[in-house]
């Protein structure tokens, strides 16, 4: 179960990040790695042994240059379990020669386009996430004929992103292959300076920053590591996500995952709305999408279905009159994975998403819909649960 305390609070800058120099390094990997702080150093320990030398096979460590023109990049192969190092050619020919050498890495052009050299640090909101040096994200994605990208679901999702996290579908997810590449500055005229970028080797210090990234975008739907989530003053809410069937194939999630407890902003990540059926049943649910604006829901509602029926919640049954107060939505029949929550941040179980939607689907003659009330669930609800430890949805209520 999830913990009880409705509220986490975040804080607006990692506390072990001191952003002073980064003298401190890993202890086996003295050229890949640098820290500013025995604290930062500790908490980074589990993503850093993904690239420690230390701890991988001898011909993954890249401990020979191939040539002068070669810089150490990091790449996420498609279907990669984690990222792996690799050697890359950067020369003045870049339009040419670094298309060749990303398509080596990452697929070849019949199986996808290079697109977009991304500076990740501009689009990094935490401030102590900026090194004073860029990283470049290059993707391999599938382009329709008229030059377009493909739209999802047709874009494969990168599994070796997914596998460092290990929560697929809480975080944006990354499509195609990725590398990423560092630079030192925009100085021309350098040996190793290729279309006006300064190129270098990438670096645990690195690896950490795309891990952070991807930890702590704001377009993330859930929070997937608390200790490092770090944006703004808000608090953290503990909440269900309902994953839809199409989510539930394509993140390859196991049945135990229809219902999942996650973590939020209490900002909202998306527009919050009421949930139907809890409200005229007296239970204070919201409900959001569990999208990113890279990952927006399919056009046509045809396109998916809610994974066992969860569309009971946020719309009123058909032989149920609707409350006087709450209108349906009109774009109810628009759900992918959704994430529910007590609009004032009490931790949520499965048990009480699972008997609200019985209790709101129940044939009509059945004596649970005669009163289709607070009270009447109330009584149904200690029908199957009273002789439990788990606790009543409308204790929640009582702590106001």
């Amino acid at each position: 179960m999830s913990p009880t305390p409705r509220s986490i609070l975040m804080s607006s800058r990692d506390a072990s990040c001191v952003g002073g120099p980064c003298n401190l390094s890993c202890g086996h990997c003295d050229a890949y790695a640098s820290y500013c702080s025995e604290a930062c150093r500790s908490k980074d320990r589990k993503y850093h042994q993904i690239l420690c030398t230390s701890s991988v096979s001898p011909e993954f460590r890249l401990s020979s240059r191939p040539g002068p023109d070669y810089r150490r990049v990091i790449a996420l192969p498609v279907d990669g379990t984690q990222p792996v190092w690799e050697w890359a050619r950067f020369t003045p020919t870049l339009v040419g020669l670094l298309k060749d050498e990303l398509h080596r890495l990452l697929g070849p052009p019949a199986a996808g386009n290079l697109y977009s050299g991304v500076d990740i640090n501009r689009i990094c909101t935490n401030e102590h996430m900026r090194f004073g040096r860029g990283l470049r994200r290059y993707n391999i994605l599938k382009k329709k004929g008229d030059g377009t990208l493909d739209s999802d679901p047709e874009q494969p999702i990168n599994t070796a992103v997914q596998r460092v996290f290990k929560k697929p579908g809480q975080h944006m997810p990354e499509f195609g292959s990725v590398v990423y590449a560092a630079f030192k500055s925009d100085k021309i005229g350098r040996p190793n300076v290729t279309g006006g970028v300064e190129w270098g080797d990438a670096t645990i210090k690195d690896l950490r920053l795309i891990i952070d990234l991807y930890l702590t975008h704001p377009d993330n739907p859930c929070i997937i590591d608390v200790e490092r989530h770090g944006h703004g003053d808000a608090a953290i809410w503990p909440a269900l996500k309902l994953n839809c069937k199409r989510d539930m194939a394509r993140f390859r999630l196991h049945s135990n995952y229809e219902i999942e407890h996650v973590y939020v902003s209490s900002a909202g990540g998306s527009e919050r709305f009421q949930a139907y059926v809890p409200q005229v049943l007296g239970l204070s649910w919201v409900w959001e999408y569990a999208t990113s604006t890279n990952d927006t829901l399919p056009e046509s509602p045809d396109d998916f279905e809610t994974n066992r029926g969860f569309l009971g919640l946020f719309e009123p049954p058909k032989d149920v009159p609707a409350h006087p107060y709450i209108k349906p939505l009109d774009h109810a029949l628009r759900y992918g994975t959704v994430m529910v929550m007590h609009e004032s941040g009490w931790s949520l179980q499965p048990e009480h998403v699972e008997t609200v939607l019985k209790f709101a689907t129940a044939p009509s003659a059945a004596p649970a819909r005669k009163e289709f009330t607070s009270k009447g669930f109330a009584r149904y609800w200690n029908e199957h649960w009273g002789d439990t430890n788990i606790p009543s949805p409308y204790l929640l209520e009582s702590r106001f």
